[in-house]
């Protein structure tokens, strides 16, 4: 809730006729049990939200632009308060000569209700007492707004005329007249040298300029029903443009380019101008100026739609005061040379792949996101793309495609469906040794926790080895054990006290090697592990261990490659 004093919409207006010289008169002070919810849905109040009694006041004393007072309520007032209630807000009511009555201020005492009791003869009244200063200024709040995606200005207009358009109608002016001439059935050079007569007549009109090296045309803006104006091979200038003013563009679906108006052309494009909104007080005179040669005028609260971006000052002035803001206006231009503006996107082509397991990364391979932009192309998008999530989860079932150009974001899905897996019927992997009582040491390429959990999640596990990976007893070949990188030294530390010889792995470049997880590896060269079960207790309870690399008794079947003959070891113990 809103706790505070604020002036009204309608009472800033009173406030300025007083500053402009008029009588203000106070007539009445009111409290009540609501409470606004914010301040600015204080500001637009004209009545209070459950008003109550009236109250009183001391007298207004006016120090320039500044009203003072005590807005009081008593429950000896109208006759003796016959209930007690909660006083929630208050109200300050005025009217200049014969106007209407309005509220000026109005105070909200949010969560800090006030209870008044009901009045009691003889005693002594309960009395609630509210300070308030109210200074009438000049002040001003600017907001600016963009009312659609992108918006264009003239200079967009022309820099899209003369380095896009022009080029390309200039070259597509040159292949006709090639063409032209090279056909057999036609007038052979017949518009040979009429490239610039093309042009004018085609686009925009221009003028003829007669010289001592002849007779030159030059494409200039024009204004339909007046005269040409001063050729200059650009658009007019922001300030000058009007609505009415042609300009060039090409139109996709015809497959010609086309003339229309600034403003036809707003119109199909769907967009505006940005706008500075300027709120101040009724009366007020306002100026929005680039400091150059454009000044756009207003009175009171206005609002200024900007024909160019840049720095902007507001100016409001009233009763002699005035107060001025500096506002930059930037944003997207609507040209990006092409009117490439996205109007949507959509996935017309579906990914190969769109069944995955959680953990597995999004896949965008066959895909192809086609956008549409304002002149109705369509171009494939894909490459330009982002995707979310990047990383499936259960309960996963779409991803996001997003496309994002000149500031101008388009959103498609692809639906997908993320399997659990609950089980793995059989898996098939090797090992680094085993011995008879199919013990295993695996890990030697790194893959420690992920292994361990896709074994104790398989029905079947069949190893194959060579011979050489057979032995009495393991632990000649080194033991893996997968350490979180956080305090890693102080793990090795405790395997060495241990006799365990650690060995942090690392690369060919010096660097630490990394499972899956992105933890560290420590090796232990042991020799033989004579007591299996018991070290592998000690390592996986040991802080800082994620899991080590001791497969014992996991194996359904180990395939062992002989020089005779494969054969194979089952285990009788599962």
């Amino acid at each position: 809730m809103f706790y505070g004093f604020v002036i009204t919409e309608a009472g800033n207006s009173l406030l300025a006729s007083m500053v402009a010289g008029q009588t203000l008169t106070i007539t009445k002070a009111v409290v009540g049990e609501g409470t606004a919810d914010n301040a600015e849905a204080a500001r637009k109040l004209t009545n209070l939200i459950n008003p109550g009694p009236e109250a009183t006041s001391t007298e207004t004393m006016v120090d320039g632009n500044n009203v003072n007072m005590i807005v009081e309520y008593r429950s000896d007032l109208n006759g003796g308060l016959q209930e007690g209630f909660w006083i929630g807000e208050f109200g300050i009511f005025g009217k200049v000569g014969n106007g209407a009555e309005t509220m000026i201020g109005y105070g909200s005492l949010g969560d800090a209700k006030q209870y008044v009791s009901a009045y009691v003869a003889g005693a002594a009244p309960d009395v609630r007492r509210y300070p308030v200063s109210i200074t009438v200024t000049t002040g001003i709040q600017v907001d600016v707004a963009y009312p659609a995606e992108a918006w264009m200005t003239a200079e967009d207009v022309a820099e899209y005329f003369n380095q896009t358009l022009k080029p390309d109608l200039e070259e597509s002016l040159q292949d006709l007249i090639d063409d032209h001439n090279e056909d057999p059935d036609a007038h052979g050079g017949a518009l040979e040298g009429k490239q610039d007569q093309i042009k004018v007549e085609g686009l925009l009109k221009g003028s003829k300029t007669t010289t001592e090296e002849g007779e030159t045309y030059n494409v200039g803006a024009a204004t339909p029903g007046t005269d040409y104006q001063a050729p200059t091979n650009t658009l007019t200038a922001a300030e000058s443009m009007t609505t009415q003013d042609l300009i060039p563009f090409y139109d996709a679906t015809a497959g010609q380019h086309k003339r229309t108006t600034l403003q036809a052309l707003k119109e199909a494009i769907g967009v505006q101008s940005p706008t500075i909104s300027v709120t101040t007080c009724t009366g007020a005179s306002v100026t929005c100026s680039d400091g150059a040669e454009t000044t756009l005028q207003g009175t009171g609260s206005t609002d200024f739609e900007l024909p160019h971006v840049g720095t902007w000052t507001v100016t409001a002035s009233l009763g002699g005061e005035s107060v001025s803001e500096q506002v930059q206006v930037g944003g997207g231009l609507l040209y990006e040379v092409d009117l490439m503006i996205t109007s949507g996107i959509a996935v017309t082509t579906q990914p190969t792949k769109t069944t995955y397991y959680i953990g597995e990364a999004f896949d965008p391979a066959g895909m192809v996101v086609t956008a549409t932009f304002a002149d109705d192309t369509t171009a494939n998008v894909t490459e330009d793309c982002e995707f979310s999530p990047q990383t499936m989860a259960a309960g996963t079932q779409s991803v996001t495609v997003t496309y994002q150009r000149a500031g101008v974001q388009k959103t498609a899905s692809v639906a997908v469906a993320v399997r659990v897996l609950d089980h793995i019927d059989v898996t098939i992997d090797g090992a680094d040794e085993v011995d008879k009582n199919f013990n295993g040491i695996k890990g030697g390429g790194a893959a420690l926790l992920w292994e361990k959990i896709v074994a104790t999640n398989s029905n079947k596990i069949v190893w194959i080895v060579d011979e050489s990976k057979v032995v009495d007893t393991i632990g000649k070949f080194p033991l893996p054990v997968e350490v979180i990188p956080f305090g890693a030294g102080h793990v090795i530390k405790q395997f060495e006290a241990k006799n365990y010889k650690p060995v942090l792995r690392l690369d060919a470049d010096g660097k630490e090697v990394r499972t899956d997880e992105n933890n560290f590896v420590v090796d232990l060269h042991l020799e033989r592990i004579d007591h299996p079960q018991d070290l592998a207790e000690d390592l996986i309870n040991t802080v800082g261990v994620v899991e080590h690399g001791l497969f014992l008794n996991m194996v359904d079947k180990v395939i062992v490659g002989d020089p005779n003959g494969p054969r194979v070891m089952t285990n009788g113990n599962k």
